[in-house]
């Protein structure tokens, strides 16, 4: 959900709403690490605690910068019905699926052409260690 809202801030030209929120997110994680940390928990008890704060607080900020700038771009007020239609769906959302499948089947891409290619077990070897 954070990366839907992230798409909308990023569609109403509010690119630095979605670095504040993921300094926000970063900063929640550290402090909620720092102060588990002081007690005896394990360490996958205290990480799961930060992760999960940092998550929902990482969701809050582009949740309400978003509900914002939809509101500010369209006009529209708080109980006025908003009418979109199938075609605006397509055409906003098409982008953020392409996206995803973009990046899932790079790397299966890039092995492809890189097990056919001069030096292929080499090549491969070395793969992991200058990829994501």
């Amino acid at each position: 959900m954070r990366r839907f809202y992230q798409g909308i801030l990023i569609r109403h030209n509010r690119t630095r709403f979605v670095t504040y929120g993921t300094i926000t997110r970063l900063g929640s994680l550290t402090a909620a690490a720092l102060v588990l940390s002081r007690g005896n928990p394990p360490g996958r008890v205290w990480f799961s605690i930060a992760f999960l704060g940092s998550g929902l607080r990482g969701g809050c900020d582009p949740y309400h910068g978003s509900r914002r700038a939809a509101a500010a771009q369209s006009g529209l007020r708080r109980g006025d019905a908003a009418s979109l239609n199938y075609r605006e769906i397509t055409v906003f959302y098409t982008p953020l699926a392409l996206t995803s499948l973009l990046f899932l089947s790079a790397h299966s891409i890039v092995t492809f052409f890189v097990a056919r290619s001069q030096m292929a077990v080499e090549s491969l070897a070395v793969l992991p260690v200058i990829g994501p």
